[in-house]
């Protein structure tokens, strides 16, 4: 089968066919064109499989002829009946499965028995860069071709030296793109001392490189969500201090100190109310004390007047 006209970036066959559901386009698409720039051939069907396209003969052929089926995790994938039927005759086709969970969500009964014993990745907990690593790690597990240099990258971020440098070499082979950057790539830096980075950095210049470039940026900066745009113009006071915009790594710090700053002063405040009503409260008590009269004790005197008796004779 050749391969579609929806692949964009590659010219070999897809190894990985994308199972999802039309609800999670948009999230799913941003996660293919990442791993298209990692040099991962891919398969799928934009328009979705849920309501407005047919189960067809295309994805059938996609399935048989991939090698791994990369199942997207939903609560709408989970409840859709053909990627239940996508997940059986991948099964049957003796297909790896490489499940990627986006929400957490039920698996319906129909497709426990397949997907039993099958690690998930969860992008939607931790980092979604190190999750999107993971990913690639899992399908050069499963025999997927990806980019040597998109995992010297990887390999290099994780301090794998020496597995950095295997994957630079394997590169230099393939005559990767990417290595156009090696030079001011910093991920690398902690490598160019190492006598075999500057061997490959030798023999890059002297190679003749691949005009299509597969390996660009390979960073998920956000978990498949639309980047908050930078605010423009000037901002009221109070909603600086109410709703601070957070749209990078330094002003959600900002904001995070901006809210241990707020609760440290709100709970400086309480403790501060607290014990002035309670001076109040003592003040009070002393001052009532002081105005209520004083209770006397009346003590009859032990001196007795005893009125005189006359005796009549």
């Amino acid at each position: 089968m050749g391969a579609p006209s929806s692949l964009g970036y590659h010219t070999r066959l897809p190894q990985v066919m994308v199972s999802y559901s039309s609800h999670d386009l948009d999230r799913v698409m941003e996660f293919v064109r990442a791993l298209r720039a990692a040099g991962v051939a891919v398969w799928i069907d934009q328009g979705g499989i849920d309501g407005a396209q047919r189960w067809s003969e295309e994805i059938v052929n996609a399935i048989e002829g991939c090698r791994v089926v990369l199942l997207f995790i939903s609560r709408p994938s989970m409840e859709s009946a053909n990627i239940g039927k996508e997940v059986a005759l991948a099964w049957e086709s003796g297909k790896q499965f490489l499940p990627v969970a986006l929400e957490e969500a039920k698996i319906p009964k129909s497709m426990q028995y397949q997907l039993a014993g099958i690690q998930y990745v969860k992008y939607y907990e931790g980092d979604p860069q190190a999750k999107f690593e993971a990913v690639l790690r899992a399908l050069i597990r499963l025999e997927v071709h990806v980019s040597p240099y998109s995992m010297a990258l990887v390999s290099a971020g994780l301090g794998e030296r020496e597995q950095a440098l295997e994957w630079l070499s394997k590169a230099c082979d393939e005559r990767v793109a990417g290595l156009s950057r090696l030079a001011s790539e910093p991920r690398f830096q902690s490598l160019r001392s190492e006598p075999r980075f500057v061997e490959i950095s030798r023999r890059v210049e002297s190679l003749t490189l691949q005009t299509d470039d597969v390996t660009s940026e390979v960073v998920l900066s956000q978990p498949l969500t639309q980047v908050p745009q930078v605010p423009t113009g000037p901002q009221p006071w109070w909603k600086d201090w109410l709703w601070p915009d957070i749209f990078d790594d330094r002003t959600a710090r900002a904001a995070a100190a901006q809210g241990v700053w707020a609760s440290a002063v709100i709970i400086a405040v309480t403790l501060r109310s607290l014990s002035q009503r309670n001076n109040r409260r003592n003040s009070e008590r002393t001052i009532a004390s002081l105005r209520r009269p004083e209770k006397r004790t009346s003590i009859v005197s032990s001196k007795t007047r005893f009125a005189p008796i006359v005796l009549i004779a």
